[in-house]
């Protein structure tokens, strides 16, 4: 069996707005993914209409359990409080289920790195080494790289990086914007980075850290002795952006928030059980097929470019090839 464990830190989720997702994909109801609903210090209450944390957690559970659509695949949905300690205790309590240990966690919740150094430092490093166990148990992490372009929101010209995406130990997911005219993926798709966009201020983030050194696995590949971000990409354009239903209406969603369940539903769907950010970089040099190379788009401070960039990292995954 499959567990994608998901970290939510607010709002609620209707189990009939997930198998009316799931049966609008064309999922058979014998076949749907099993979902359990864990709360941490609080409950599973929905409001109405549904805030942003409702909308989050549909996303999520709905976009991972359809890029893994089996009935041996478990989906547990742990909504904690937004607090740093609640946040940390959520994902150390998703790593040490001993019922249902997990292939991969989601997480789509973060904030820019330079207010956690500011204000929570000892937050971040406890965090990291959190994540750094979970590798070595054989759990992958997938984190959203932000949504408000280069900037992650803070307000002052310069390029920032979200956090927890921004840890090495993590698979940073950034953004697409996907045009496919026929399926599947063909030479007619137009994938480019989700780029900012000044009206709504939003786009991929991206960018390099000022905490966290530079991986091994990304030796090479960046002129930088700091990590960067994405690793890797999938659609999160609003405007071409993926369906979901909540509170039974459906809604058009976007953001790096449906990136990170995308890649955690592949990750879970490949059975793998070691650190994938690794094999990504390795493939990647190998056998550049295995992903589609993003070239065209902008997150604000950095443009796209052939191999490695900071707006799409490393591109988006190219499924028929790259089985790590």
């Amino acid at each position: 069996r499959q567990v994608i464990a998901i970290i939510s830190l607010g709002g609620g989720l209707s189990l009939l707005d997930v198998q009316n997702c799931w049966a609008m994909c064309g999922i058979a109801k014998n076949n749907m993914p099993s979902v359990i609903i864990r709360t941490l210090n609080t409950s599973n209450a929905m409001s109405s209409p549904p805030s942003d944390s409702d909308i989050e957690n549909a996303l999520d559970v709905e976009i991972a359990g359809a890029c893994c659509p089996s009935s041996n695949t478990i989906i547990i949905l742990y909504i904690a409080r937004n607090t740093d300690i609640d946040f940390y205790n959520a994902i150390y309590t998703a790593m040490t289920n001993p019922q249902y240990k997990p292939n991969v966690i989601s997480i789509s919740w973060g904030s820019p790195e330079a207010v956690n150094l500011d204000d929570a430092p000892t937050f971040m490093a406890n965090m990291n080494s959190l994540f750094q166990i979970a590798v070595s148990r054989g759990i992958n992490i997938c984190c959203a790289t932000g949504d408000c372009a280069a900037s992650d929101g803070v307000c002052d010209g310069l390029p920032h990086v979200d956090f927890p995406a921004s840890s090495p130990w993590v698979t940073a997911c950034g953004g697409t914007s996907l045009k496919a005219r026929s399926l599947p993926y063909s030479n007619l798709t137009i994938e480019t980075a989700w780029s900012f966009d000044i009206d709504y201020n939003w786009g991929t983030g991206g960018v390099y850290s000022s905490y966290f050194a530079q991986p091994s696995y990304q030796n090479g590949t960046i002129n930088s002795s700091f990590r960067s971000i994405p690793d890797i990409s999938a659609v999160s354009d609003p405007n071409t952006g993926i369906i979901i239903i909540v509170g039974r209406y459906a809604y058009m969603i976007g953001g790096t928030s449906a990136a990170a369940p995308i890649i955690a539903g592949y990750i879970a769907s490949t059975g793998i059980r070691s650190f994938i950010n690794p094999q990504l970089y390795a493939i990647k040099r190998s056998n550049p097929s295995a992903f589609h190379d993003i070239t065209s788009g902008t997150n604000g401070a950095f443009k796209c470019a052939v191999g490695y960039d900071l707006c799409t990292g490393l591109g988006s995954i190219n499924g028929t090839v790259l089985t790590p």
